[in-house]
């Protein structure tokens, strides 16, 4: 081969690497948004739901059958967040911890749907304050992943 045949090679590989590189750049760079935006929405789905099961839970009509109906229903909306967070894949790198953390803090969360029915219909109040502190297990692993999302943020401003 001639030099200049090298050299143009040579630079059409180079050129090539590059272009690879800045693409994978911005390919991660809108994964990362993508998971951001995703993020917000899916943290507000998950507060309101929560938010709507205590308040079921708290009703003044507390016992009848009525009640429990509308508790029940309260889990199932809470079960489809939980199952969205669950499904969620191709979470990008930078944001892999803070899913782990939200990973974690849904499991608490599905015990409290896998739970709460049986110990309302028996009253067992010792599985309902087992409940509870399995909630607020599940809130210190949601701030520790809010946390995590932040510090990404601020990384990339």
């Amino acid at each position: 081969m001639n030099k200049v045949k090298i050299k143009s090679l040579f630079a059409m590989m180079l050129m090539l690497a590059v272009l690879t590189v800045f693409g994978t750049a911005c390919s991660n760079e809108k994964a990362e948004k993508e998971y951001a935006d995703w993020y917000e929405n899916y943290r507000s789905d998950i507060e309101d739901t929560m938010l709507a099961f205590a308040k079921k839970m708290m009703a003044i009509d507390a016992g009848n059958d009525g009640w429990l109906g509308s508790v029940e229903k309260s889990l199932f909306e809470v079960q489809k967040v939980i199952d969205e967070g669950n499904e969620k894949k191709n979470v990008p790198a930078a944001y892999k911890k803070a899913h782990e953390y939200l990973l974690k803090a849904n499991k608490g969360y599905q015990y409290a749907v896998d739970e709460t029915p049986k110990a309302l219909e028996s009253l067992d109040l010792d599985e309902l304050d087992n409940i509870s502190k399995r909630l607020d297990k599940a809130y210190v692993q949601t701030a520790k992943a809010d946390d995590e999302v932040e510090k990404v943020s601020k990384d990339k401003e």
